[in-house]
């Protein structure tokens, strides 16, 4: 009978394990995790450096966009309720506030506890905010672990200039708080709490010894959730009024939340390493399914449609870290999302219930962030925060890491049109800025050269393309087409060039001037101010070119706004700007962007447009902003509103006669870019996710997303000002956001408040980059090559060869270059110059931006050159080729960029007493498939010219193999003969270290590439495959290496 009940108990005891065999993989497992690895960014470890209290932080919360608080207890070593010790209390935890942008952090600091009793103990776990009351009201949730029992602290939390305030309500005790871990408000007055243990360690001993550790271990499903009700009204009791257990039979019930559609109450079973899923109405809380992560799951919380999860993936690590036995254990965050769309008529629950996609968000074995508890995310900062319950400060994780899962189309107001000039080579693009000038009819900047000609982000390159303006007529319900508004009397000189940006309407003054129309031109030597009159004519609009306004402090404008017939608001972006010399333009710059250096400024400007008057007085209203952007005034004149594009924010100041200052800022979740009023709102639109606009700027993507929020004050008594109601409280609303696919890249909002008409500028839907030629001279049609011909290019080789003296001594080199530096002092002659000339400082030009320079060792002065590719796009192939027929020094250049694409691409070497000719190919996008085939000519004229040169091959074949064809599209007229070359060769050689030395066949530099072209090459075909660009000193040193070759 013994034997019996002993199999028996084996038997349960197997099945009891056997089902436990997933948790025991997720937490007893060890995992070999990186330092740290982010889904799609880089993540920040915030710190407070001082008290160095911001530590072992266990929860957290966003209060407002931009606003998070932390639960943290410095103490835990000494004060741990649940996994132990239990030793010293007296130590308090703390309450923490930390304000943020998308891009920038403020220091951390702790909150006061108002009115909070000064003995009582604070040792703060789980962390709730309720929803608002009648009155307004929003209270903070905090579980206690005091000495003698837990309890549930009440605050008030209030968010006022900038700061956030606790004051003390009152201390919720009851009998049931057992073992209180999480905490999640449904209503003001009603919260569900979760219970991680039955058996807990404020037991007598040895019991507390004992039982905690076995539920723990067995995983025995002894924990609950309860639902709770309070009361915290003024003349009635307050306190508990109703505890109800909804969930039972859990496993260390941990982590609690709630869906934003509220039809999901999700509980986090530490010891399943599972989430349980339980549906919710107003009468019953029913189990529904459970989801398994890879870990000790321990604080969850909803983030849009992804339930976010944090926990403890290898449990002996951490639990040596508890005991001080260790310095460190892993971190480990998941996402739980329904394989179901949103917008399907169907609930949380119910999509996920069909299916469960469970993503990676974040890992680390620790030496980042260890003992992850908890992760939340801020929607409109688009921003995450993992927090450590034994971890010094918390991550902050960017953009990146949190991706913008856009809609392709969202408007607050109804439905959208796509406005266009035509289908087909649509002129009505890249609108910068907007303006209502009548009700019906708006008015727009737009420049289709900003590819080519972008003075605040660049690049600056010479384009025939100019800007226009655009009118457009309208109603609420039928849209005209847009016609182009033509300059009248605007000077004709093509040097000036007509690049709108910024645009405003000045208001007829009070003799009945027609209205001014400002327009920020960023011509081709400097900005100006252009001021036209503007009027309607039989129904159209008509512009008349007035004066143009220019001034020193014109450094970098971007928005403007005016105040009266005569002066305006005018923003400057950038104090170090892409006009500056190289290569500080492409430094300084880049560094205020990135580095959020508050250097922009807004100047109020005073003019006269009579003749030979000109701007009369210049006063900058406000000083150290960070990319100063949009700039706009409220209806009242109350209010100048400034975006500050690199932080995230619009600020606001106020306005009178004779000063302007600084009073407050409103954060927006992406970088924005224009402002303007719109009645009681103002509207700001930008950019949620830079690298995807950097993207589409550098021509490497095909869209960014768009989006529109409208800022307005909680009061709308109009008897006070819009800064005094804004400063009482603010509402951030989404109007307008796409992915992209709808339209990209939104650089400002305009209203018709009259026609209730919405218009948002930005890039065109389903843009196709167009081709253009840069410069074209060719004397032979068989003898093609390609190069990117820039103005900056040979300035920018003259910097590189003043730094070259110092590296130059090491090569015994000094003199040749001082000849070289001399050859190309003058920018009239330098394209004229020698061949070895041209040839070093083009490739000494690129190089610094990392492309391949060498040429192909088996390649003859008379041999031929062809490349093949595939795919989407064209390699980039620069050479230069000195003419045979002429024998002269000129370099025949033929520019195209793109090239078409399916190749092939035949380029002739052609003879004559020059070094080398360079060729470089660099793989770029979407060109999977290339093959380089060398060919050598027996052209008779052609060899005998060579052996003239001053650099001789040699290992190269003589041989004829009259089976290979040529079959490139271009003429040929030489017969060819292959070269073979070892299978491991690579496409850039070195160039000979000294003039007149041997090149080896199959010496390579830089990592080797593999070709992967479906066509067939001859047997005796030399085929070698095109490898990935140098990058930086490698590249330069390979320049050095071309043009000692190329020493006489």
């Amino acid at each position: 009978m013994l034997v019996r009940w002993l199999s028996i108990a084996v038997a349960l005891l197997a099945w009891y394990v056997w089902s436990l065999k997933h948790a025991i993989g997720a937490q007893l497992l060890p995992k070999r995790l990186p330092p740290l690895f982010s889904a799609a960014g880089k993540c920040k470890l915030i710190r407070e450096k001082e008290s160095g209290q911001f530590k072992f932080c266990e929860d957290g919360l966003v209060l407002a966009p931009g606003v998070s608080v932390f639960s943290c207890d410095p103490n835990r070593h000494e004060w741990n309720t649940i996994m132990g010790p239990m030793l010293d209390p007296s130590r308090r935890g703390s309450l923490w506030a930390l304000h943020y942008t998308s891009t920038a952090t403020e220091k951390p600091y702790p909150l006061k506890l108002t009115n909070f009793p000064i003995n009582a103990d604070f040792h703060p776990l789980g962390i709730e905010l309720t929803p608002r009351d009648s009155a307004g009201t929003s209270r903070l949730l905090v579980i206690n672990h005091r000495r003698q029992n837990t309890t549930i602290e009440v605050f008030r939390i209030h968010l006022e200039s900038h700061l956030v305030s606790l004051a003390y309500e009152t201390t919720l005790t009851h009998a049931s708080f057992v073992a209180p871990n999480a905490i999640a408000a449904i209503s003001p007055t009603q919260f569900f709490l979760s219970h991680d243990h039955y058996f807990t360690r404020r037991m007598a001993w040895p019991w507390n010894k004992i039982l905690p550790p076995l539920e723990t271990f067995l995983a025995l499903p002894l924990s609950r959730v309860d639902l709770v009700s309070f009361e915290t009204r003024s003349g009635t009791p307050k306190g508990v009024r109703n505890v109800q257990t909804v969930a039972r039979n859990i496993a260390f019930a941990n982590g609690v939340a709630v869906s934003d559609d509220g039809s999901t109450l999700a509980i986090a079973s530490t010891t399943r390493a599972q989430v349980q899923l339980y549906s919710k109405d107003e009468t019953s809380i029913r189990f529904v399914t459970s989801v398994r992560v890879p870990f000790s799951v321990d604080n969850i919380a909803f983030a849009g449609d992804e339930l976010l999860t944090a926990g403890h993936p290898y449990l002996p690590e951490f639990m040596a870290l508890v005991k001080r036995k260790s310095n460190r254990a892993p971190s480990y965050v998941s996402a739980i999302a329904p394989s179901l769309q949103a917008g399907l008529g169907k609930s949380w629950l119910t999509r996920v219930s069909a299916g469960a996609n469970v993503t990676t968000r974040f890992m680390s074995d620790g030496s980042f962030l260890g003992t992850s508890s908890g992760a939340f995310a801020d929607l409109e900062m688009q921003t995450m925060f993992v927090v450590a319950l034994y971890g010094s400060g918390v991550a902050k994780c960017g953009p990146q890491f949190v991706p913008k899962n856009l809609p392709p189309f969202f408007n607050a107001g109804g439905s959208c049109e796509l406005i266009r000039e035509k289908e087909v080579d649509n002129r009505f693009k890249f609108c910068e800025d907007g303006v209502i000038l009548a009700p019906g009819i708006a008015i727009f900047s737009c420049d289709l050269g900003r590819y080519e000609w972008n003075t605040a982000m660049g690049p600056m390159n010479e384009t025939s393309r100019g800007g226009s303006l655009w009118a457009l007529h309208y109603t609420s319900t039928t849209t005209e087409k847009p016609y182009p508004l033509e300059l009248t009397s605007f000077p004709g000189d093509a040097d000036m060039g007509f690049h709108p940006l910024g645009i405003d309407i000045a208001l007829s003054d009070s003799a009945g001037t027609p209205s001014r129309l400002l327009v920020i031109n960023h011509g081709r030597h400097k900005p100006t101010v252009e001021v036209f009159h503007v009027k309607l004519e039989s129904g159209l609009v008509a512009l008349t070119y007035e004066t143009t306004l220019t001034h020193p402090s014109f450094v970098a404008p971007n928005a403007i706004a005016a105040v009266s017939f005569d002066s305006f608001f005018l923003s400057h972006d950038h104090y170090f700007t892409n006009r500056m010399r190289w290569p500080l333009n492409t430094i300084l710059p880049w560094l205020e962007t990135f580095l959020l250096l508050p250097l922009g400024k807004v100047d109020l400007i005073s003019f006269e447009a009579l003749p030979g008057a000109g701007v009369r007085k210049v006063q900058t209203v406000a000083r150290n902003i960070a990319c100063a952007n949009g700039v706009a005034v409220s209806a009242d004149g109350s209010t100048l509103a400034v975006a500050s594009t690199a932080r995230a924010e619009v600020l606001i100041y106020s306005k009178d006669k004779t000063t302007v200052k600084f009073i407050t800022s409103i954060r927006v979740p992406f970088g924005v870019d224009n402002l303007a009023f719109a009645g009681d709102q103002l509207l700001a639109a930008g950019h949620p996710y830079a690298p995807e606009l950097m993207a589409l700027m550098k021509n490497k993507s095909s869209r960014a997303p768009s989006y529109v929020s409208a800022i307005s004050p909680q009061s709308a008594n109009q008897t006070q000002s819009w800064l005094t109601r804004i400063l009482v409280g603010a509402n951030l609303t989404t109007v307008f956001m796409s992915d992209g696919s709808f339209l990209s890249a939104s650089s400002g909002a305009s209203v018709d408040l009259e026609m209730r008409i919405m218009f948002v500028r930005g890039y065109a839907l389903k843009f196709v980059p167009e081709k253009h030629v840069s410069l074209s001279r060719a004397r032979q049609p068989e003898a093609v090559s390609y190069i990117v011909s820039q103005p900056r290019l040979l300035s920018q080789a003259r910097f590189a060869l003043e730094l070259l003296p110092l590296i130059a001594r090491t090569y015994c080199l000094y003199t040749p270059l001082r000849s070289v530096l001399l050859a190309l002092s003058d920018t009239s002659s330098a394209e004229h110059s020698s061949p070895f000339a041209l040839i070093f400082a083009a490739s000494t030009a690129l190089s610094v931006y990392g492309l391949n320079v060498g040429t192909p060792a088996e390649l003859t002065q008379c041999g031929t050159v062809e490349v093949k590719w595939s795919g989407k796009n064209a390699p980039f192939i620069f050479s230069v080729l000195p003419s045979c027929e002429s024998n002269s020094d000129d370099p025949l250049l033929l520019a195209s960029m793109p090239l078409p694409t399916n190749g092939p691409l035949m380029c002739h070497r052609l003879p004559v007493q020059s070094p080398l000719p360079l060729l470089i190919i660099k793989e770029m996008k979407h060109t999977p498939t290339r093959q380089v085939n060398i060919k050598n000519s027996d052209n008779a004229a052609c060899l005998s010219a060579t052996s003239t040169g001053v650099v001789s091959i040699t290992g190269v074949s003589s041989a004829t193999n009259p089976a290979t064809t040529n079959t490139s599209p271009f003429p040929d007229t030489h017969s060819t003969t292959p070269t073979t070359l070892p299978a491991d060769s690579t496409s850039v050689p070195p160039a000979p270290i000294n003039p007149g030395a041997s090149l080896n066949t199959g010496a390579s530099t830089g990592s080797e590439g593999s070709s992967a072209s479906s066509e067939s090459t001859q047997p005796n075909g030399a085929t070698i495959s095109t490898v990935p660009a140098f990058a930086g000193v490698i590249g330069f040193a390979s320049a050095l290496l071309v043009f000692q070759a190329a020493l006489p």
